[in-house]
């Protein structure tokens, strides 16, 4: 089961490599939307380390990889309600709180409802779950402006057709971390948009659109990591990162969505998360 030993140290030795190529300071840190069941990303937050993500130029997170990024900054900060044993039961916490039900059930409702009637299956609400769940009552509550300074999150707005930024410094400052969620990881047709002030925001890693921003943001520094679900290798002076070992992102999200509707635990996904909160330590060099 991944990761292995071998995986671990391929990661590694990938950090290694870009913090030897690149200032890291003059660096930007890409997190690619993972969906329901790729936490992968917490290995590598964990092994580039608090102190070095607050060193980048800038890191900008997409989707659920907010939910890794907070998770890790929580656990850094004493705020992770989940211990080693019980984060095992993370992913069945979530279904849960879905209403998954056994035998493939709501997989088969989830199906037909998207067949016959269309529009989102869940409520957007559901999103701000896993951080009412994971965290303190004061991480939970805490708002954007809270975070560090170097860190953006990005959702689309449906109504201007927009891709937009939230950081600690602009008018969507004042969010609190499950609005945040809310707002960043609601995939169209599975979550309900999160309506605000006029804007209703989506996940913005499924729009339309998004390769030009992730080009934008990739040439905005004199490096970028780039974590990705699509592809590995070099182009120009983006390292890119792929996350899972499946063909092809595409591939990978449908697995990962059709174990979580079918109610089946995803231990890679539960293992990764233990590993990367609770065993590994930020590298050295």
């Amino acid at each position: 089961m991944y990761p292995t030993q071998r995986d671990l140290e391929q990661v590694r030795q990938s950090i290694k490599s870009f913090i030897h190529s690149y200032d890291i300071q003059k660096s930007t840190l890409i997190l690619d939307g993972p969906g329901y069941g790729c936490s992968q990303q917490v290995l590598w937050l964990a092994l580039i380390g608090k102190e070095r993500l607050e060193c980048f130029q800038r890191i900008h997170v997409f989707s659920a990889a907010g939910y890794a990024y907070l998770l890790y900054l929580a656990k850094q900060t004493g705020c992770l309600v989940y211990n080693s044993d019980s984060m095992k039961r993370w992913n069945l916490d979530n279904m849960k709180s879905h209403g998954i039900r056994a035998f493939g059930l709501t997989l088969m409702r989830f199906l037909l409802y998207k067949t016959f009637i269309g529009g989102p299956y869940f409520g957007n609400v559901l999103l701000a779950d896993p951080i009412n769940r994971s965290f303190t009552k004061e991480f939970a509550e805490a708002r954007v402006t809270s975070l560090p300074a170097n860190i953006s999150f990005w959702a689309y707005d449906a109504n201007s057709r927009a891709f937009i930024e939230i950081d600690s410094k602009n008018r969507f400052s004042e969010f609190t971390l499950s609005e945040l969620m809310r707002a960043i990881a609601s995939m169209p047709y599975v979550y309900e948009s999160f309506c605000f002030n006029g804007h209703v925001l989506r996940d913005a890693a499924v729009q339309n659109g998004v390769g030009e921003l992730f080009r934008q943001l990739r040439s905005s520094s004199d490096g970028c990591m780039f974590l990705s679900m699509e592809r590995s290798g070099q182009d120009g002076s983006t390292s890119f990162y792929k996350l899972h070992k499946q063909r092809s992102g595409k591939l990978r999200l449908n697995r990962d969505m059709t174990l979580f509707l079918a109610g089946i635990d995803n231990l890679e996904f539960v293992e990764c998360l233990r590993l990367g909160l609770f065993e590994l330590e930020a590298l050295s060099t």
